[in-house]
């Protein structure tokens, strides 16, 4: 692998569409990641309904071209540019944001163990996370 941190941006996308807010954060994330001298390389599957295909797709490829992260971001979701160099920067495997449901009734993508945070990171520590925002060494994929 390269010495320049190589990490795509896997966004599974149904309809091939991006929504403006998604495309914003990612144009502002890439803008970020070139000052800071990390190669972040946005890859979009489009038309393909089973999520879970698409998403063990990203994995294969972000293996075969070397990266040494992915972050999963869907194409209905926005951020914080600044959201993407915080999941990179925690000293752990698998780190994601959570995010509402797209329903009425507030609720997160986020399954918690406990209110319980790891002593070393103050991470909360989960059973399920929505895969929206999400990073995963190349560690966790290999």
């Amino acid at each position: 692998m390269s010495a320049t941190r190589k990490v795509m941006l896997a966004t599974p996308t149904k309809s091939g569409e991006t929504v403006v807010h998604y495309t914003l954060a990612l144009a502002h994330s890439m803008k970020l990641a070139g000052q800071r001298g990390l190669d972040l390389d946005p890859q979009f599957i489009p038309h393909d309904n089973f999520i879970h295909h698409t998403r063990n797709r990203f994995l294969k490829m972000m293996l075969e071209v070397g990266c040494h992260d992915i972050v999963f971001a869907d194409a209905d979701n926005d951020w914080q540019p600044e959201w993407v160099f915080t999941l990179l920067n925690h000293p752990v495997d698998c780190v994601g944001g959570t995010y509402p449901r797209k329903q009425d009734q507030e609720h997160y993508e986020i399954t918690p163990l406990t209110a319980q945070r790891c002593p070393k990171t103050g991470l909360l520590i989960v059973n399920g996370l929505g895969a929206g925002f999400l990073r995963l060494s190349r560690r966790a994929v290999q």
